[in-house]
């Protein structure tokens, strides 16, 4: 049933955390917070066929589990020892009969008992469950809690009511075919179960339920226009209660409160009445603005007091300072045309699935920051709250991509009124969850879903919450290329304020630059096909994207090799590459990390049973599974490194210096050059100190003497930049380390 898309969810919100102080708040951490109990870890688990299959006193309170399995939560299920990852590209791992599932339907039941502090009595206690894959229903001491679907966004659930004193049973039972993954169609593993964070936390009787932050630049871009929007609401009836007062203190990167005093909006019994919201607005002089070449954050601190002004709860959020504009076939960010210097980055991990933990995010952070990358689309799908904060925290700028791809039903499900629920909800959602975070440029309606007026409908309405960013849908760009249309021509902007096509050629590029009247920027959401050998053409597309105006880069396709560590048995056959596989291999349990060890290989398509299939397809990535680049990630770094020399006069030693950077100047960079004869270190020095402002250039001279060489000899000159000092992103076994 699609239009069935949950039942009894709280409304979306923000990544918010209780905290008992605002000290607390500023830390960020919520594992401090006496409100927050972490459910991760070890879970009680059972699988059946089918749902069918379970019996119904396995969701019980009194249930004997003890020849249970033990799984680990967060994890897929199929990267545990259960069931069978499966991977396909188009089409749907079981017979495509929208909205009919197989009847044999793996089925895991989870559970796990816990106790709450007396501290929480009281009061009012939320489930959070960060990710299920696909469909699952949650049960608290024997009582049904409610349902969701989408598997890439959370869902939050009221179980005051079910709480018991002491023991507390909660099971969650995860269906793995749901009608919902006809919209989950994506060019990606399928895999099953709890893979993201689960948790309790607990309110008060009046809590802050949303923050809403709009943080802009003004004109000038000097100043900033903060507006904080704050939804508070009870767990009785409003009219009866007192007054309440919402704080608001904005700290800078040191915690350095930016106000003398924190701003503050009584809220009394007629307000309440006005949807519990609260409007707080002011100028900051002198602000730092964000951009992913300097990702300026300060931290929003919001308090719910009652009328005494004894605080109630405290939350906070990240934000920063930015502008994002469309106009004038240019994509702006605080007034720049900046370059999206991007690629498409799927959740993957080699051992764990969809399960990424903070070091393999921070992995990926640093990859791309030390190889000039400075954009990410969060191919296909919303990620995990923690890779938008660090994107916040080391400038990465986001696309953020809804859960929405129906490949195999192309041009069917965008048009059917079942599923327009699960568009809007999966756009929505996604938005309210992370429309704080600084480092989203724009929201992407999905991916390769035809064009119909089930997007349209989503985007009225991110267009009316959020009209502070563009928004992007390739579709609705690809409907006008239907009937061997081949040129790019104006339409589908309802849905889409850029021309964002999939793999075309230079020689397009180059022609739309030069002949088009569209007054939307070209940024290619899919290009350079990372797969084999060499993407090939890398330098080709940067030429044009540097020299027309209206191109402004893409995403290349994509980051990571999704290979699965996979153990061979003695008889398997190591010649696989583009053979469909009859032989079946083992999933390595986790955890497991690092390289390949004796007898493992990367396993993909068909490598373990899972038929339909698409074979080595998903193996198109910038660096392997276990994040080694390939060499296409250095020809990149090269292309779009940001600063260039051209030659004035080489006998004259004479040079042009270009800063390709759009906010910082080179000061955090030392140039030096060597002149080799034969590869030989002929000469040596320094450049002077730079100091060249964002898009402009300076030139230099260089005390080098070009020897006269024989036939034969080559003679080549270097130059080369290093920074000044340890750049965050540089840090990276330190860092790692903290996160073992």
């Amino acid at each position: 049933m699609p239009e069935l898309t949950g039942l009894t969810r709280l409304p979306t919100r923000a990544t918010l955390f209780p905290y008992h102080s605002a000290a607390d708040a500023l830390t960020n951490i919520p594992q401090t917070s006496p409100w927050v109990k972490e459910l991760n870890g070890k879970w009680k688990f059972k699988i059946y066929s089918r749902p069918e299959a379970v019996p119904a006193e396995a969701v019980e309170p009194i249930f004997d589990d003890q020849q249970w399995d033990i799984i680990t939560v967060p994890g897929n299920w199929t990267m545990q020892g259960y069931d069978t990852p499966r991977y396909t590209n188009m089409v749907m791992p079981f017979e495509n009969n929208p909205p009919i599932v197989p009847d044999e339907n793996p089925t895991g039941v989870y559970r796990i008992t816990f106790h709450l502090s007396p501290t929480w009595k009281n009061r009012r206690t939320v489930i959070h469950i960060g990710g299920a894959e696909s469909c699952y229903y949650v049960y608290l001491n024997g009582h049904i809690v409610g349902m969701s679907k989408d598997s890439r966004l959370p869902s939050e659930f009221d179980i005051t009511s079910y709480l018991s004193a002491g023991a507390n049973s909660l099971a969650i039972k995860v269906i793995r075919w749901s009608d919902g993954s006809y919209v989950e169609d994506q060019d990606h593993w399928w895999m099953a179960g709890l893979y993201r964070n689960v948790y309790l936390y607990s309110t008060d009787i009046a809590y802050i339920e949303d923050v809403s932050v709009r943080a802009d630049l003004t004109a000038a871009f000097r100043h900033g226009r903060l507006k904080v929007k704050t939804t508070i609401n009870f767990t009785n009836d409003p009219s009866k209660t007192a007054n309440y007062i919402v704080q608001a203190q904005l700290h800078d990167a040191r915690g350095k409160a930016i106000w003398p005093k924190p701003l503050c909006k009584t809220i009394d019994r007629r307000y309440m009445k006005q949807n519990y919201t609260v409007h707080i607005a002011q100028t900051v002089k002198n602000i730092l603005a964000w951009s992913p070449e300097q990702p300026n954050l300060y931290t929003l601190v919001v308090s719910l007091l009652d009328i005494k002004r004894s605080t109630l709860e405290t939350t906070s959020t990240r934000i920063g300072f930015r502008n994002i504009e469309v106009r004038d076939r240019q994509f702006l960010l605080n007034g720049k045309p900046i370059l999206i210097k991007g690629v498409n980055r799927h959740d993957h991990h080699p051992d764990t699935g969809k399960t990424i933990d903070r070091k393999t995010m921070l992995q990926d952070i640093f990859l791309l920051k030390q190889f000039n990358f400075n954009a990410v689309r969060t191919a296909h799908y919303p990620n995990d709250p923690l890779w938008y904060d660090l994107c916040d925290e080391y400038g990465i700028m986001v696309l953020d991509e809804a859960n929405l791809e129906c490949h195999a039903n192309y041009s069917t499900l965008c048009r059917d009124p079942r599923w327009q629920q699960a568009f809007l909800e999966r756009c929505s959602r996604m938005v309210m969850r992370d429309k704080n975070h600084p480092c989203i440029i724009a929201w992407s309606l999905g991916n390769e879903s035809g064009y119909g007026i089930n997007h349209d409908l989503a985007a009225d309405w991110i267009r009316a919450y959020d009209p502070s960013r563009p928004l992007h849908y390739e579709g609705a760009l690809k409907t006008l290329w239907e009937g061997g249309v081949t040129e790019y021509t104006s339409g589908g902007t309802h849905a889409n304020n850029f021309i964002n096509p999939m793999y075309p050629e230079v020689s397009q590029l180059i022609k739309w630059a030069t002949t088009t009247k569209e007054n939307r920027p070209f940024i290619m959401c899919e290009y350079s096909h990372a797969m084999g050998n060499s993407n090939g053409c890398l330098k080709e597309y940067w030429d044009a994207i540097y020299k027309y105006h209206g191109l402004q880069g893409g995403f290349i396709w994509d980051w990571v090799d999704q290979g699965l560590r996979a153990k061979a048995p003695a008889s398997h056959d190591k010649d696989h590459l583009g053979k469909k596989h009859t032989k079946r291999t083992t999933v390595t349990p986790a955890p497991s990390s690092g390289p390949l060890k004796k007898n493992e290989f990367w396993g993909y398509g068909g490598d373990f049973g899972d038929e339909p299939n698409d074979v080595d397809f998903c193996c198109n990535g910038m660096v392997t599974p276990d994040r080694v680049p390939h060499p296409a990630m250095y020809e990149f770094k090269k292309l779009v490194q940001p600063i260039k020399v051209k030659v004035i006069d080489i006998k004259k030693g004479e040079f042009e210096i270009v800063n390709t950077n759009f906010f910082t100047s080179t000061s955090w960079l030392s140039g030096f050059w060597q002149l080799e004869l034969d590869g030989k270190v002929i000469q040596k020095g320094k450049l002077p100190d730079l100091n060249i402002n964002p898009q402009t250039s300076r030139k230099v001279k260089i005390k080098a003497q070009i020897p006269e060489s024989s036939i034969g000899e080559e003679c080549f000159l270097m130059v080369r930049f290093e920074t000044r000092k340890t750049m965050p992103w540089k840090i990276y076994f330190q860092l790692i380390k903290k996160c073992i």
